[in-house]
């Protein structure tokens, strides 16, 4: 007598199936019955697809940045923000905005500054518009001058 485990049964349905001795009926029947067994499955899932970009959120000085990810440089601390990439660069101190050298307005604490339509910014969902008189570079902003001399290797 030949013992069926589940292991053998699965097995010789298998066989039989790719020997053709299982008739099609049969094969309609199982296709029918995998279907009722998975198709829940995936109907209970909750299934999430992401058509935007992420947002990388950087905080500093009480302020937030929200960016697309892309590749970039970024520094934060309790005294303020800088962060670069190869699209724009923007720093903060926590009371001002500051992009690509020129001022967006001052920032206050808990302000939540969107970079992920530039060139348009928002702060806190309202669109900022730099200065009239753009500044090249704010000089708060800018590393100290180094006056001793450079060695070059």
């Amino acid at each position: 007598m030949h013992l069926l485990t589940p292991n053998n049964s699965l097995q010789r349905a298998a066989e039989l199936w790719t020997l053709g001795a299982v008739s099609e009926v049969f094969q309609t029947a199982m296709k029918r019955l995998l279907l009722i067994l998975i198709v829940p499955t995936f109907v209970g899932c909750n299934f999430e697809i992401q058509t935007s970009e992420s947002k990388n959120q950087f905080e500093g000085a009480g302020i937030v940045f929200q960016i697309p990810m892309e590749t970039s440089d970024a520094s934060t601390s309790p005294s303020g923000i800088i962060y670069k990439s190869n699209r724009f660069s923007a720093t903060t101190d926590g009371h001002e905005l500051w992009v690509d050298g020129a001022s967006y307005g001052p920032l206050s604490h808990g302000d939540i500054v969107d970079f992920y339509a530039f060139p348009e910014i928002r702060v806190n969902g309202n669109v900022r518009i730099p200065a009239e008189t753009p500044t090249s570079v704010h000089e708060e902003h800018q590393p100290a001058p180094n006056n001793s001399p450079q060695r070059i290797h």
